[in-house]
């Protein structure tokens, strides 16, 4: 796991965790809850952004890579503040679906990395133009 992939998979699950449970032991509804889910949202959306920053990679690479670690954190967020409102509001057990989702939104989000340009001097494989021994892609 990349280790710039970590601050967002850990704010968006804490985030959620907390929010969730300020939002069941409050018994809040409605607008209340969306207040509180969309602040999380946008903490987790700026830290999913931000974690490419200072990385030595074309800009449009670490645009993309930004912006499905952003989604994917607020996807993550989302789904861990739904199961536990949906488990703390009625035991529904539509719960375990949220909580699925979410995890399987935080193992993808946990793959995502950038690949760093190539160091002068360094070996290209032949007709890959990938730095040697790096892979492209999830790693």
């Amino acid at each position: 796991m990349p280790d710039r992939a970590l601050p967002p998979l850990v704010v968006s699950v804490g985030l959620a965790l907390i929010a969730g449970l300020i939002a069941a032991i409050l018994r809040l509804e409605g607008s209340q809850i969306a207040v509180i889910a969309v602040a999380g949202g946008v903490v987790v959306l700026a830290v999913g952004l931000s974690s490419t920053f200072g990385r030595r990679a074309s800009a449009g690479e670490k645009a993309t890579v930004g912006a499905l670690r952003a989604g994917l954190g607020l996807a993550t967020y989302g789904f861990v503040f739904l199961a536990l409102d949906t488990f703390f509001d009625d035991a529904n057990p539509l719960f375990l679906l949220w909580a699925g989702l979410a995890g399987v939104c935080g193992v993808l989000l946990s793959q995502l990395r950038v690949r760093e340009r190539a160091e002068p001097g360094l070996e290209r494989e032949a007709g890959g133009g990938e730095p040697a021994g790096e892979r492209p892609g999830f790693s």
